[in-house]
């Protein structure tokens, strides 16, 4: 299944929930609607139900309150609803056609030859910038393992919102490398990414921080960046970060959106 595929559904599983939540919600609300009029410079409220409408004083202000709040949560609604059926849409059509990454774990010749076609097409890229992004380099040497997900780059990588940037830089021609050695001071780091921007070369980091929802693992986020900030590697500056919990994954779109900002 393409990786955009997986995006859709894993919003989908959003949208069904978050609709769910406003059902029950509106169910629980004052029926009919609030219709609100101006008379100078004071308003009126008025209750609307059953084709007739009953003038709300003001100390009716929470069921003016309640009825306002339910005409959001229908408007939210009709949007949300709208969404979920324009990807049940797209996703009933495009059902027959989903190679994804399976297609290149199946066919490493394939990926091989459209990996070099990839590198091939970098024409924009300086000769320096196309060695060196092609070069071999010490990589992250612990729980080799992990490496089960695979790019069209040929990298294999540690997760599936990895392989969504390694796509990205490859496919918008960035050279970079994954989990190249950086050593600072004493320490030895292996950043997600490095990248040379394609027009004047300069060092970029990439960080991609898949677990915030985890207390420990989020401490020793802050700790990294800490590290990265002493030694002049600073986030948005050069220094490029993006977060994820298992309420809220990585957007494909965003990171494209911060591609096309630092380096397009």
């Amino acid at each position: 299944m393409l990786i955009y595929q997986k995006l859709l559904l894993k919003r989908k599983e959003y949208l069904d929930q978050e609709i769910l939540n406003l059902q029950e919600k509106v169910s629980l609300l004052p029926p009919g609607k609030l219709v609100c009029t101006k008379n100078g410079k004071r308003f009126k409220w008025y209750h609307s139900l059953n084709h007739s409408y009953t003038y709300l004083p003001k100390s009716q202000e929470i069921l003016a309150e309640n009825l306002a709040l339910k005409d959001y949560c229908q408007l939210q609604l009709k949007y949300l609803t709208a969404e979920r059926d324009a990807i049940n849409a797209y996703l009933s059509k495009s059902s027959d056609f989903s190679p994804g990454l399976s297609f290149f774990e199946h066919h490493p010749e394939h990926q091989r030859l459209l990996s070099k076609a990839l590198q091939s097409s970098f024409s924009t890229l300086s000769k320096e910038l196309a060695i060196w992004a092609s070069a071999s380099y010490e990589t992250n040497p612990s729980h080799p393992e992990q490496l089960s997900c695979t790019s069209i780059s040929g990298h294999l990588l540690r997760s599936k919102s990895e392989v969504i940037i390694d796509t990205a830089l490859c496919t918008n021609k960035i050279p970079f490398r994954y989990e190249c050695i950086l050593t600072l001071d004493s320490k030895t780091f292996f950043p997600d990414f490095t990248i040379r921007h394609p027009e004047n070369g300069s060092f970029f980091y990439w960080e991609h921080f898949g677990m915030m929802d985890s207390p420990a693992y989020s401490q020793n986020a802050f700790s990294k960046l800490q590290t990265y900030a002493c030694h002049g590697i600073l986030p948005t500056v050069n220094l490029i970060t993006t977060y994820e919990t298992k309420e809220h994954p990585l957007s494909a779109q965003n990171v494209q959106e911060l591609i096309t900002h630092y380096f397009l």
